[in-house]
């Protein structure tokens, strides 16, 4: 019986450290994709204000309906944009396909 115990024992201990190791890699996973949802949030932020900044200084409007394929190929047979916007466009894209994986 001694020896049941102290092999129970043991076995509660180690699971007990696994389980503080895991909880420990947990948060730190965590906080670690917290920062970069962040991160990725203000990147977004800045990239639809530097678009609005465009519409307003070169006269087009755009609509910021990312991962609608046809519509913006409709939009650039239909329209003349511009390099920038073109770029910004599939930056915003490249972006969103980021934040969808």
């Amino acid at each position: 019986m001694k020896n049941k115990y102290s092999a129970c024992k043991a076995r509660a201990d180690v699971l007990e450290k696994q389980t503080k190791d895991n909880k420990g890699n947990f948060t730190t996973k965590m906080k670690v994709l917290i920062d970069k949802t962040e991160n990725d949030d203000k990147l977004i932020s800045m990239l639809k204000s530097e678009i609005k900044k465009l519409e307003s200084s070169k006269g087009i409007s755009s609509s910021l309906t990312v991962g609608s394929k046809v519509h913006m190929n409709k939009q650039m047979a239909n329209s003349d944009m511009t390099d920038e916007m073109i770029k910004m466009q599939s930056r915003i894209n490249m972006l969103n396909n980021n934040v969808k994986c």
